[in-house]
């Protein structure tokens, strides 16, 4: 998208130049149009960030809630030693069970923050290339004015051109 924009803002910037040298602007033409330039420059320039790293934290933040776990393993190598794991496990686990059920509802509330703002972060993109589009038909739209009316202009010129011509006296 930005090379279409670039390339568009090149040839709005040659027929801009062209125009000006030939006087064929209307007052306040050109401050619009800068300010459609601007206006175009800005959005393009916020929709090259990209939301695709912030959907990847998201998904990773939502397979890190599901691995979030209070036990620990409780088998051993050591003969008997499963049963003295097991054992720690349990009195362990009654403080660490409580601690990962805190951590998970602060990792959801996290992640749909983040889902959120990524969601947020898309509709304004959106938002922005449909008013890119505006500001380009807005641009395109005056200067086909301009070009309509030094048409019209150039054809008045030829007529008037031919009436003087033919109201010369003959010699």
């Amino acid at each position: 998208m930005q090379d279409n924009v670039d390339e568009i803002m090149v040839r709005v910037g040659r027929t801009i130049a062209e125009r000006r040298a030939r006087g064929d602007y209307p007052i306040g033409l050109e401050a619009e149009l800068a300010d459609g330039s601007a206006s175009m420059r800005e959005i393009s320039a916020r929709s090259q960030l990209s939301t695709e790293r912030l959907a990847e934290d998201v998904s990773a933040v939502h397979r890190a809630i599901g691995s979030i776990s209070g036990t620990a393993e409780a088998s051993s190598r050591v003969p008997g030693g499963a049963a003295v794991h097991g054992g720690i496990e349990r009195v362990v686990g009654r403080h660490t069970n409580q601690l990962a059920h805190g951590v998970r509802v602060i990792g959801e509330a996290t992640a749909a923050a983040l889902d959120e703002i990524h969601q947020i972060l898309v509709a304004s993109q959106r938002a922005d290339d449909r008013r890119l589009e505006d500001v380009l038909a807005g641009v395109l739209d005056r200067l086909a004015v301009i070009d309509e009316l030094a048409s019209s202009v150039r054809a008045i010129e030829r007529r008037l051109a031919v009436l003087e011509e033919s109201a010369k006296p003959a010699s």
